[in-house]
């Protein structure tokens, strides 16, 4: 006798489920469509591209700080690209140091990296925090 209630118990509640429903007319019924197929690997844009120079505009400027301290600072964006090597630096695939502003006196420095995307992002090393980014447009410096 359990077994049946609880089955009725189960079986009203499952009906009651559906009932907040909109039924569909008929000959209006969907179907689900078939996920996409991926169209294989692309450079990010829009949120993955940004989230791409974040990272890497973090990770460089915060190395960078540490690899010039102690020596002469670069004083063009062209000097800091030679020297992303001996730092022990790549980016990702698609991005590259589009900017690079030195402080000479506070001795600190403001890194742009940007992506094929046009996504980019800035770090400046006087506070030790992103400043700005945007998901087009490219750096607003170089």
């Amino acid at each position: 006798m359990k077994v049946v209630g609880v089955i009725l118990l189960a079986v009203v509640w499952l009906a009651a489920c559906g009932a907040d429903e909109e039924p569909v007319p008929a000959g209006q019924e969907t179907t689900p469509s078939a996920p996409s197929e991926p169209s294989g690997p692309s450079e990010p844009s829009g949120p993955a591209g940004l989230e791409s120079v974040k990272r890497d505009v973090e990770t460089a400027a915060v190395s960078l700080e540490s690899f010039y301290r102690g020596s002469p600072y670069p004083r063009t964006t062209a000097e800091v690209v030679e020297t992303l090597g001996d730092a022990g630096l790549t980016l990702a695939a698609g991005n590259t140091i589009a900017g690079y502003v030195y402080d000479d006196a506070a001795v600190e420095f403001t890194l742009c990296v940007e992506s094929e995307s046009g996504a980019w992002a800035t770090y400046d090393t006087a506070p030790m925090t992103l400043r700005e980014n945007g998901a087009t447009g490219g750096c607003p410096f170089g």
